[in-house]
């Protein structure tokens, strides 16, 4: 993007390389909202037909009980849950 904007741009903005994108809090929202979280994600098991594991409620606990690391594949799925309710996708 900045190299096929470079002629539009000021050289400052063009070669500042320090920038950082919006970080959202995704796991202080998904613990904070745990148990609303992880009846999407057992919903996203049960309705995809196998495309999201069966286990990620319980790998979701795991996370939630400090057993494991947060992944942010939790938060993915939670909007890919939530973009599939809103536009009616079934699989």
């Amino acid at each position: 993007l900045r190299d096929a904007l470079k002629s539009y741009l000021p050289t400052k903005i063009v070669s500042r390389h320090s920038k950082m994108g919006f970080v959202a809090p995704e796991e202080t929202f998904m613990r904070k909202n745990a148990a609303a979280v992880r009846k999407h994600l057992l919903t996203a098991a049960d309705s995809t037909g196998g495309m999201i594991n069966g286990k990620i409620a319980a790998n979701f606990d795991q996370m939630i009980d400090g057993k494991i690391a947060y992944d942010n594949a939790f938060f993915r799925v939670l909007c890919f849950q939530i973009w599939c309710d809103v536009f009616n996708v079934e699989f």
